[in-house]
């Protein structure tokens, strides 16, 4: 009698014929623990993507109004909210403080931007256990 090509030649393998649907299994356990890794690997990247603009935020601030000559709160408050206007909706409270400090040389003034931001994370509410990072702060100064 001719077998068919699907068959084994040796006839079925002793051990095997129980281990239908372990792969389903194995993949069913390790999800949880991907997922997890995924989740996780996207907020950091994300809280370092905001801490970056933070930064950035401040620095043009403190460059933009001492350039202009205009090292107030208003000036900073306008530059740092036109630089996080559409990317900071992770930033549920902003605050931006400003201090003019004299310096021991004569008509050299520095001008500091304090930026902080009460960080909600990318996934909101939804993941609060991971996205408990807390404040973000950046911080930038300029001579004028």
């Amino acid at each position: 009698m001719r077998s068919s090509r699907f068959e084994d030649p040796a006839g079925p393998r002793w051990g095997h014929e129980n281990e239908r649907g372990v792969a389903a299994v194995e993949f069913a356990l390790s999800l949880p623990i991907l997922l997890v890794l995924v989740v996780g690997l996207v907020t950091v990247g994300h809280s370092l993507t905001a801490r970056y603009m933070l930064n950035s935020a401040a620095y043009d601030a403190a460059r933009t109004c001492s350039l202009a000559r205009q090292p107030n709160d208003t000036c900073a408050n306008t530059v740092v909210t036109e630089k996080l206007r559409s990317g900071a909706g992770w930033c549920t409270t902003l605050t931006v403080q400003t201090a003019v400090e004299a310096s021991s040389m004569p008509s050299v003034n520095t001008f500091d931007v304090r930026v902080d931001c009460a960080y909600s994370g990318v996934f909101g509410d939804a993941v609060t256990v991971i996205d408990k990072i807390g404040n973000v702060q950046a911080r930038a100064s300029m001579p004028y």
